[in-house]
């Protein structure tokens, strides 16, 4: 990523799932796109392919890491999926790109982003990791990391 991003990834985001940390990035990267569409002043139409690619990743993100959690046993998985369920309509409350062509309410948008981004990487994903880390070291098949 470029020094001018956005949201710069740092190490100290990984969770050390090569998979969950590369969907991580993946998120990062639609916000420092979307980010770097809107500085550039691009109409609306141009906001809108990335908003819903980053809706819909983090939608598939969600699944996949509740099915991870869920197959090493996580025992928070439950309220997880409610921090999931409330992020994901936040997030599509905030993404009606015609709010994102308001620079004070694109801004609180960026702002909401990156803050929910980091702090739930660093929060409450961080908190399950030992439990997949666990369930890796004791060769506990999580079959879904092949897909």
């Amino acid at each position: 990523m470029k020094e001018s991003a956005y949201i710069q990834w740092d190490s100290s985001y990984s969770i050390g799932n090569r998979i969950i940390d590369r969907q991580h990035q993946v998120i990062i990267d639609c916000i420092n796109e979307l980010y770097a569409i809107f500085i550039a002043d691009k109409d609306s139409a141009s906001l809108q392919p990335i908003c819903q690619r980053l809706k819909q990743y983090t939608k598939a993100h969600f699944v996949f890491e509740e099915r991870m959690l869920s197959a090493c046993q996580y025992p928070d998985l439950e309220q997880h999926k409610k921090i999931h369920e409330q992020m994901r309509l936040q997030t599509d409350a905030y993404l009606r790109c015609g709010e994102i062509d308001d620079h004070e309410a694109a801004r609180k948008i960026f702002k909401f982003l990156k803050s929910w981004w980091l702090n739930h990487i660093l929060g409450e994903d961080m908190a399950y990791a030992a439990y997949l880390h666990q369930a890796e070291n004791l060769n506990q098949p999580l079959a879904l990391q092949q897909k």
